[in-house]
C-alpha cells in the first residue's frame, strides 16, 4: 500500500481514496464495518438511511459484468461512450473519474481535480455533491 501512496504523491496528487470491491464484505463484515446491518441492507434502504451521509457511485456502470464516468483502465472494455451519454441526458447524476488500479501499470491514470481542501469525509461529500470537481 506504501508503495501505491508514494507513486501518487510523485505524480502530484493532493489525496488518494481507496476503495475494495473485490472483498466479500459478507464474510468480512468486522474488517468494513462496525454496524454489520449496512451491508445487508438493500440499496434503496441503504441510500433511505444515509442520503444525508453519503453518495451511491456506480462503478463500471456499461461494462459487461458489471456495470463511473471515466475508468481509465485500458483492460476493461467498459464502453465509457456510453456512460458519458447517460451522464448528459441526467446532469443531475454525479460523474466520477478514477484509475481502476488491479497492478501497478494502472496507477495515476484518472481521478478527479478539485481546488478545494479535502480533510474530512463530509468535505469530500459536499465536493461531490456540488459536482466543484473536474474528471481528469
Amino acid at each position: 500500500m506504501e508503495e501505491i501512496i508514494d507513486e501518487y504523491i510523485k505524480k502530484g496528487y493532493a489525496g488518494l481514496i481507496i476503495t475494495d470491491h473485490f472483498r466479500k464484505c459478507k464474510d468480512e463484515k468486522e474488517d468494513y464495518l462496525e454496524n454489520k446491518f449496512m451491508i445487508e441492507m438493500n440499496l434503496e434502504d441503504f441510500y433511505n438511511k444515509f442520503k444525508n451521509k453519503a453518495i451511491i457511485i456506480q462503478a463500471h456502470p456499461h461494462r459487461k459484468k458489471h456495470s463511473k464516468l471515466s475508468n481509465l483502465n485500458p483492460k476493461h472494455n467498459n464502453n465509457n461512450h456510453l456512460t458519458e451519454k447517460v451522464y448528459e441526458e441526467n446532469p443531475h447524476l454525479i460523474a466520477t473519474g478514477g484509475s481502476d488500479v488491479h497492478k501497478r501499470e494502472d496507477l495515476c491514470r484518472g481521478g478527479i481535480y478539485t481546488n478545494r481542501k479535502i480533510n474530512s469525509d463530509e468535505d469530500f461529500l459536499e465536493i461531490l455533491k456540488n459536482k466543484a470537481f473536474e474528471v481528469i
